[in-house]
């Protein structure tokens, strides 16, 4: 016997929604064995052939038996918490049971057409709830592996399997075991199991996957991951070829790019590490990713002094400095305001950049040069906001 016990994704968040399912699931089932579990089924379960919107819901929530019970929880405990971790709890709820209601959407249209004898029996089961869950997870996290035990003449042993392989191995069973339905009606009977509707939950869940878009998701994380890997073995051109893929796939995040940077400058490739490193800039820039572009800067400068900058906004230099000022990057901070000065004399960033750049020698105990920068600012600005401010300050410095 093979028992799934988890993957080795690590959660950011406690799976409440999985828990409270899977508490919900056991507390029913314990309620209904002492009226008959049989009983409550016929009485709360789903019977397509009289529809009802409250057994649409009550037959996710009861099982055939124990073993029916536990089957179940043990995968929803598998693949549940991982992907509510990526979708929420809100959204992962509202998945699960869309998910549930497609395989019972999907049963009652098979049996309708190929086994109207099933019409009859009443439908019971989070399974195919929770092989949607099951369809979500292969599409975001095919990569990982799930933990198994296997029980043999009661002596456990563990190992790892890739969710793919497991899942796809589950899906395929369920498949064949359909189709072998369709074509053998008597085994309908002689197996009470809903197989279609495994198969319709599971299809709803990769639907909703790929209209959400997870594989995207997936394919970022493990791009990312490859580039670290490579890294760390010192394979710099493998990690710049997943870099330059996950730029590709994400145009404007400048993040891959600055990280490529960095490869390149670890193989000695001056010039692609100077571009890669301007590009990052810009782009960091562009989209207002303030704490990349101060990384991007300050490399660009360090490693290609020469190279000609972008053209941006005074505004956005003068927040660019503001951040390496705030921080204690003093040098960073004090070049990008000389340029705010230098190519933009006329904005209303000039006058509090020099302001500012004073401010900055007072604080490094150079008060000769404070005071040579606040004049300069009172002589070319007299008219600015910031003149009384640099006035005040002058006169501090002289007394």
């Amino acid at each position: 016997m093979f028992i799934p016990l988890g993957t080795d994704h690590e959660k950011s968040r406690i799976p409440f929604v999985t828990y409270w399912l899977i508490g919900a699931n056991v507390i029913l089932f314990a309620l209904a064995v002492p009226f008959g579990v049989q009983r409550i089924a016929e009485a709360l379960g789903y019977l397509p052939s009289s529809p009802n919107p409250i057994t649409i819901v009550t037959h996710m929530f009861l099982h055939g038996g124990i073993l029916h019970l536990l089957f179940n929880m043990v995968f929803l405990w598998c693949f549940g918490p991982d992907v509510e971790d990526v979708l929420g709890p809100i959204l992962f709820a509202a998945l699960y049971f869309a998910c549930g209601f497609a395989a019972l959407a999907i049963h009652h249209i098979t049996s309708a057409i190929f086994i109207p004898s099933l019409l009859e029996e009443p439908v019971v089961g989070s399974s195919g709830a929770i092989a949607g869950v099951m369809g979500l997870h292969v599409v975001r996290f095919w990569r990982y592996k799930v933990k198994m035990v296997a029980v043999l003449f009661f002596y456990p042993m563990f190992f790892r399997v890739p969710a793919i392989l497991l899942i796809g191995a589950w899906f395929f069973g369920q498949l064949m075991l359909g189709v072998n339905v369709l074509t053998t009606p008597e085994l309908a009977k002689a197996v009470p199991v809903a197989f279609w509707a495994h198969i319709g939950g599971f299809s709803a869940g990769l639907g909703f996957a790929f209209l959400l878009k997870l594989q995207r998701q997936a394919t970022m994380e493990y791009r990312w991951a490859d580039a670290s890997s490579a890294i760390e073995k010192g394979r710099w051109w493998q990690a710049i070829e997943a870099y330059q893929d996950i730029a590709k796939r994400f145009p404007n995040d400048p993040t891959p790019v600055l990280q490529s940077a960095r490869c390149w400058e670890a193989t000695g490739n001056k010039r692609r590490m100077a571009e890669a490193y301007r590009t990052a800039f810009e782009l960091a820039m562009q989209g207002e990713y303030w704490e990349i572009a101060l990384d991007a800067y300050a490399d660009l400068r360090q490693a290609a002094p020469e190279m000609e900058i972008p053209q941006f906004a005074p505004w956005q230099w003068l927040t660019l400095a503001s951040l390496y000022h705030h921080k204690g990057r003093h040098g960073p901070a004090l070049e990008v305001y000389r340029r705010i000065v230098r190519a933009f004399p006329e904005s209303e960033q000039a006058p509090i950049s020099l302001l500012r750049s004073a401010e900055i020698f007072v604080e490094r105990g150079r008060n000769a040069t404070a005071v040579r920068i606040l004049i300069e600012l009172l002589r070319h600005y007299p008219s600015s906001q910031w003149a009384q401010l640099a006035h005040q300050r002058l006169t501090e410095l002289q007394e």
